[in-house]
């Protein structure tokens, strides 16, 4: 069995890395016109936490870090809070439908969750703040493509995930449940 300073060794590198990601999201984001088609590292930790957290855990994490991605964007960090805890809800449940150990899952739950994640904020941006896009042209340059380039991207970080996650790993691999 694993000590207590164990446990807390890992959830503090997983909250280290996954501040990590949050930061590389708000440096390479997308909204400051940038020519490159860039992921969304912070929804890949949200649906990590899908995979491997409780539903109140990780209701409570996703929640705090897309209010935190949300404080520095433009748009009211609220929204981008309430995003996070549909997405996540949203991954954790499909996660209970497939195999998590099966890298095209793992591709194709992140690219789903992607996709409703950006059609949400395109959907509380057209709606609420009265933004006038074209959903077509969003979709098919913007939704699209960067949904792909994340869901390429997240068995990347879903394997660093799991090597900072050992004492979870480990405990997968050797057949017992958690």
């Amino acid at each position: 069995m694993f000590s207590l300073r164990d446990k807390i060794i890992r959830n503090v590198y997983i909250t280290l890395f996954s501040l990590l990601l949050l930061i590389l999201t708000l440096i390479f984001s997308n909204y400051f016109e940038n020519p490159f088609i860039l992921p969304n590292f912070a929804l890949i930790a949200i649906i990590y936490f899908a995979l491997y957290f409780n539903i109140f855990n990780g209701l409570i994490a996703s929640y705090l870090f897309f209010y935190v991605y949300g404080c520095f964007t433009a748009m009211n960090p609220y929204t981008y809070a309430m995003a996070g805890v549909i997405i996540f809800t949203f991954a954790f449940y499909l996660w209970k439908k497939f195999l998590s150990d099966n890298i095209i899952y793992e591709i194709f739950i992140t690219f789903i969750s992607s996709a409703l994640y950006y059609f949400l904020i395109f959907a509380i941006s057209f709606i609420y703040f009265k933004y006038r896009y074209n959903l077509i042209y969003y979709v098919l340059f913007y939704l699209l493509p960067v949904s792909a380039v994340t869901s390429m991207v997240s068995p990347i970080v879903f394997y660093f995930f799991r090597k900072i996650d050992y004492y979870r790993y480990k405990r997968a691999q050797t057949g017992l449940k958690i």
